[in-house]
């Protein structure tokens, strides 16, 4: 089933009798993933629901194991509703529901790479999820950046690909890039391997989110240690000579250091900030773009966010000889309550800016464009309008690259932004 095929006639149609396919979100070779809606305790809850293209013949042994995959039961991983049969234009598939996620690290990837401070508070959560997968006696199977998610102000790995160790699967053969060489296989082993590619791919700013073959064979020194150490140690071809789960927590233990972020104090004009521990929380502010800072009522939040600037992005640390560039002058989007009152959670947006080295826009582009066309231009029109300080080179302005990060609520809209170049 092709992203084409998916979209048209699928959106607004009911699976199951019970779930409505309100908007597609995403689509890869195993299937397309939209967003609906199901009666939860508290009424209607917001789900991801993936339909699987399946042959006849496989619909019982998927079915059996998305079935063993929703008992699983650990924090980091993306919990299973349900799993059933449906039909796709009259082929048969399989449905999936699940836990909705707001972004994936493959969504961030092809704008920057992670800081180090970054990855020391990504792979923990990693670590955990695997390490109880591996104790059940399965394997995840599909270890990559687009199964990262970010569900609230938790980081989650994607269940709906979890099996049996050591059972075979001919879909896994042959694959370039985050399956090992012999994944086909279903061992743990396997796993260590795509963790070690999926850290090539987050760290090394030449990949860009896509690690060649060359990046795998020979870990980039662009990587920071102990995350090159570690990637390296994943991607021996032979798995026995892989690491361990287990020493890769021992090298992060001894290697940690505590993430830059941690200095910084909210401006009093912030208001409260929410009392979560630094750590895997303050890793998804930077990473998906999650807020953990909440401050003035509804009714002034978007001039509150207007008239701050703030602290550069810890993915642009100064180098010697110049100086990073800062936020001059935020100007929010003019969105109407009315359109607010529209809103179910978040809807987030992504805009990327050139600026010049008088620090005006000079063009605006979606790199993220969320659901809604007319949130999209709203996020559009406002980046246009703001202003910048310059970075500076051996003392002269320079153009520059930022990210805005749109959420918009009910309550207000926060802008994050990060300067990428």
């Amino acid at each position: 089933m092709n992203v084409a095929r998916a979209r048209e006639p699928w959106e607004g149609r009911v699976v199951d009798g019970k779930y409505p396919l309100l908007e597609l979100v995403g689509s890869g070779p195993r299937g397309s993933v939209f967003r609906t809606e199901f009666s939860g305790k508290n009424g209607a809850q917001k789900a991801a629901i993936k339909i699987i293209p399946i042959e006849p013949a496989s619909i019982e042994d998927q079915l059996s194991r998305l079935r063993l995959a929703s008992q699983l039961s650990n924090s980091h991983l993306i919990k299973i509703f349900e799993a059933g049969q449906c039909q796709i234009q009259r082929e048969p598939a399989i449905y999936v529901l699940m836990e909705y996620a707001e972004e994936n690290l493959a969504q961030v990837l092809p704008s920057r790479a992670l800081t180090a401070s970054e990855a020391h508070q990504m792979l923990p959560p990693l670590l955990e999820a695997l390490s109880y997968l591996h104790s059940q006696g399965l394997v995840h199977g599909r270890v990559q950046p687009s199964n990262i998610l970010a569900v609230g102000d938790m980081l989650k790995l994607s269940t709906d690909c979890v099996r049996q160790a050591g059972s075979t699967d001919r879909l896994q053969a042959g694959k370039s890039g985050y399956p090992a060489p012999e994944a086909a296989k279903n061992a743990a082993a396997s796993d260590v391997w795509s963790l070690g590619a999926t850290l090539v791919a987050a760290l090394a700013t030449e990949s860009r989110g896509r690690p060649s073959e060359q990046e795998l064979t020979m870990v980039p020194s662009s990587i920071p240690e102990p995350f090159r150490r570690v990637a390296r140690e994943c991607l021996h071809a032979n798995p026995s000579d892989r690491c361990t789960l287990e020493q890769i927590k021992v090298w992060l233990d001894v290697n940690q250091q505590p993430p830059p972020v941690e200095s910084f104090t909210p401006p009093q004009s912030r208001g409260l900030a929410v009392k979560i521990a630094l750590g895997v929380a303050l890793t998804l502010a930077a990473f998906f773009g999650l807020r953990l800072i909440r401050s003035a009522p509804s009714g002034s939040r978007d001039q509150a966010v207007a008239t701050q600037s703030a602290p550069p992005s810890p993915a642009t640390a100064p180098q010697q000889g110049t100086a990073p560039g800062a936020v001059a002058e935020r100007v929010p989007p003019n969105v109407s309550q009315g359109a607010r009152n529209t809103i179910q959670g978040k809807i987030r947006i992504a805009v990327k800016v050139n600026v010049d080295a008088t620090g005006n826009v000079t063009d605006a582009k979606l790199t993220s464009p969320g659901p809604s066309k007319y949130f999209a231009n709203q996020a559009l029109q406002s980046a246009r309008h703001w202003k910048f300080k310059p970075p500076q080179t051996d003392g002269q302005p320079t153009a520059s690259t930022w990210l805005l990060k749109y959420q918009f609520g009910r309550a207000g809209t926060e802008i994050i932004p990060s300067e990428t170049r």
